[in-house]
């Protein structure tokens, strides 16, 4: 199946504060490689041309680690509301480009077993099902990273607060189709979940 990724705009959410974990997570290495980095490295891999990185707390550092990859960076200054103003901020910034997108992915930073085979299978399963929503399921839910099509940017445009990506996966499961991502239970949001999960990477990288 022929599949014209620049039809595929990403949005990657890097705007939060970490207090849970009381250190910028977009920032936490691994082989000399931060996570927003290594999650802008997947998402390009797949061959979406366009990526936003929405940033927020820890602006300056987050862009110097990710200075040397072909993306566009989108400041949230309201990153402290909620999640859905730096979804706002990242498909607004995705259709000022002169590209007719006819889907988007939303990918958190947080999620380091996110790699290019799963976003491959969710754009896949959108154009073999038709579905406008494809959803990870992992934990007995469908959440992130999950893709959007064009009629729902509206949808996302007006969620408000607190409010993510997933109060539209549930608010019609009709439309949605979904691909497993066990691995998608894993992210950090303690010290102690990092460290679990940067000996599992470890392993798997090498």
């Amino acid at each position: 199946m022929y599949i014209d990724f620049s039809k595929v705009g990403a949005v990657l959410l890097a705007a939060g504060g970490s207090s849970r974990l009381g250190f910028p997570k977009q920032l936490l290495e691994l082989n000399e490689k931060t996570l927003v980095a290594r999650t802008c490295e997947t998402i390009l891999e797949t061959g979406i041309e366009n990526l936003i990185v929405v940033t927020g707390a820890y602006e300056d550092d987050i862009k110097k680690s990710i200075s040397s990859h072909p993306i566009k960076i989108a400041h949230n200054p309201d990153w402290e509301i909620g999640m859905a103003s730096s979804i706002k901020t990242g498909i607004t910034e995705l259709l000022k480009s002169n590209h007719t997108f006819e889907a988007v992915l939303i990918c958190l930073c947080d999620q380091p077993f996110l790699d290019t085979h799963h976003i491959e299978e969710l754009i896949k399963k959108h154009y073999k099902t038709g579905k406008p929503i494809v959803a990870s399921f992992y934990n007995d839910l469908e959440s992130v990273p999950a893709l959007f099509s064009q009629s729902l940017f509206d949808s996302l445009l007006k969620l408000k607060g607190q409010e993510g990506a997933r109060k539209i996966i549930r608010k019609q499961p009709s439309l949605v189709a979904n691909v497993p991502f066990p691995k998608g239970v894993y992210d950090v949001d303690t010290p102690e979940a990092w460290e679990k999960i940067k000996t599992l990477l470890l392993n798997t990288d090498d």
